[in-house]
């Protein structure tokens, strides 16, 4: 039997963790034994068995397994896994079972789907079992982080620092790059002590710097971590080609540095687990429990997204953030972060340096924050509601509402964004008629449920052709212009913009007399040209 190299030692294996999601959330289904649920719970476990084979792949650096499904993983995997030479035959039936139900619309019935249960929990057992002895009694290849390239890490780091905070003005070529030698020889000590874990001392002389940090970028997944990492790199790329570093490109890596050699281990210095081991229905790997269910009720609902693609500031490039999805509809892009545990301090902290950056950068208007319950559970019907409101609805007139309710929606964005007037028309004066006229009006909006049918068509016609025409395209939080509105009530309400009975209520309503645009403005002018 081929034995595996470079077994991850001194980490938790995170296959217990995989397979106990899953089978969770598995078990969530089965107890309501339905059809539907039978098939989900049976997608579930099943997924489990692959996600384990692969890590396992992942874990001893076995070649092949990267893109096969079950039946083709425990053939390549067989020479690996003695256990498989047991359970292969069965494991890949349960699979065919279960892609038939998934596929071809064939039942899965409680009796398959409890006996493919047990197989896959039997089999990952001993696998973790034996996996646990091998690797217990393997020659010690390091410490989470090796003692000995921390310390020679810090050492370098203190002497970088303390050149660099000795650099004058300006200075040459020469004293930049004695500072930059120690910087990276402390970076270098830093990848090796953080592979001390998972290779042999000889391995790791024999790699090349880019293969040491293509090594230790599987440790770690803050993004900003590891563009600090590259930017590192290539400072060492410049000095190799003879070009010239700043000081100030030096003082961010140092920083960075001084932090990464405080850790026991790199990978502490991530936010987020390193590997996305959850599979959604479409096959893509996220993070949660959670984070699955929106996934998959994001393809239930028709809505294509991107899970974890970059988004950079708008204000410095290099500064980015991962929302947990990226959703594009009708040429609109939207940021659906999903915040699993609120009720901690430190990751509500974190999360309001997040939220701030998102404002800061004008993406806050299309941020979309799902969260779970202080007890940890997530409501899929919350999720459905929220992903209808503001993205599939998003734009879209609703027709079940009335009048008042539409007219709520107006007077709402003008109590709230009155002020936008003088940003809109910045040329005009602060006395002019028409702002003064239109500050007048908004003063005087009768509240929604005060308002009656006469002073809904008033407003309606001062949005479309008056005091408020201003704000005809603004859109309001639902995405809908506060002119859609007001064309919607004239149109299913009344008569329309120019009918009898909107022009009749419009002139009975209370406002009409001192607040229509032309008395009001000629009023204003009339003022005026008596103060001088």
């Amino acid at each position: 039997m081929a034995q595996p190299t470079n077994v991850s030692q001194g980490r938790a294996n995170p296959l217990k963790k995989v397979s106990k999601e899953l089978f969770a959330h598995a078990q969530e289904h089965i107890s309501r034994n339905l059809p539907f649920d039978r098939l989900v719970a049976g997608v579930h476990v099943d997924n489990a068995l692959e996600l384990f084979l692969k890590f396992y792949g992942v874990m001893n650096n076995i070649p092949g397994y990267e893109r096969k499904m079950v039946p083709e993983l425990t053939k390549v995997l067989e020479q690996y896994v003695p256990e498989l030479v047991q359970f292969g035959g069965d494991l890949r039936t349960f699979h065919n079972i279960r892609d038939g139900a998934y596929h071809l619309g064939q039942p899965l019935d409680e009796y398959n789907l409890n006996w493919g249960i047990e197989t896959i929990e039997s089999f990952m057992k001993q696998v973790e079992q034996r996996e646990k002895q091998r690797t217990s009694s393997l020659p010690d290849g390091g410490t989470p982080y090796s003692s000995s390239k921390k310390s020679q890490a810090e050492r370098e780091l203190e002497t970088a620092v303390s050149l660099f905070g000795q650099l004058p003005p300006g200075p040459t070529k020469e004293q930049t790059e004695t500072v930059l030698a120690h910087l990276l020889k402390a970076f270098e000590y830093w990848l090796e002590g953080g592979l001390s874990s998972r290779f042999r001392e000889q391995e790791i002389s024999e790699m090349s710097m880019s293969e040491k940090l293509d090594m230790i970028k599987k440790e770690i997944s803050d993004q900003v971590l590891l563009d600090d990492l590259r930017q590192i790199n290539n400072l060492r790329n410049a000095v190799m080609h003879g070009r010239d570093v700043r000081p100030d490109q030096i003082s961010r890596r140092l920083q960075t540095l001084m932090h990464l050699v405080k850790l026991k281990s790199p990978s502490e210095y991530r936010t987020r687990p390193s590997i996305p081991l959850n599979q959604t229905l479409t096959g893509v790997l996220v993070r949660s429990k959670s984070e699955v269910i929106i996934a998959n009720i994001f393809t239930y609902l028709g809505i294509k997204y991107d899970y974890e693609k970059i988004l950079r500031s708008k204000i410095d490039p290099d500064d980015v953030r991962r929302p947990d999805f990226t959703i594009t509809l009708n040429g609109e892009q939207f940021y659906w972060e999903h915040l699993s545990m609120i009720g901690n301090r430190e990751y509500r902290s974190a999360w309001e340096k997040t939220k701030k950056w998102y404002e800061e950068n004008g993406y806050a208007d299309r941020l979309i924050v799902s969260a779970d319950n202080p007890k940890g559970n997530i409501s899929s019907e919350a999720i459905v509601k929220l992903a209808k409101e503001q993205i599939l609805d998003r734009g879209c007139m609703p027709k079940d509402l009335s009048p008042r309710q539409y007219y709520a929606r107006i007077y709402a964005w003008h109590k709230t964004n009155r002020n936008r007037i003088f940003d809109k028309l910045s040329n005009r004066r602060i006395d002019d008629p028409y702002v003064l006229c239109y500050e007048e009006l908004v003063e005087v909006l009768p509240r929604p449920e005060t308002a009656t049918m006469e002073d809904i068509a008033f407003v309606c016609r001062e949005v479309l052709s008056g005091l408020m025409e201003w704000a005809y395209h603004e859109r309001d939080e639902r995405g809908i212009e506060t002119a859609a509105y007001a064309q919607h009530i004239l149109e299913e309400f009344f008569d329309g913009f120019n009918g009898t009975k909107a022009i009749q209520s419009c002139r009975s309503s209370q406002l009409y007399a001192r607040n229509n645009m032309s008395a009001c403005m000629e009023r204003h002018k009339s003022q005026n040209k008596r103060r001088t």
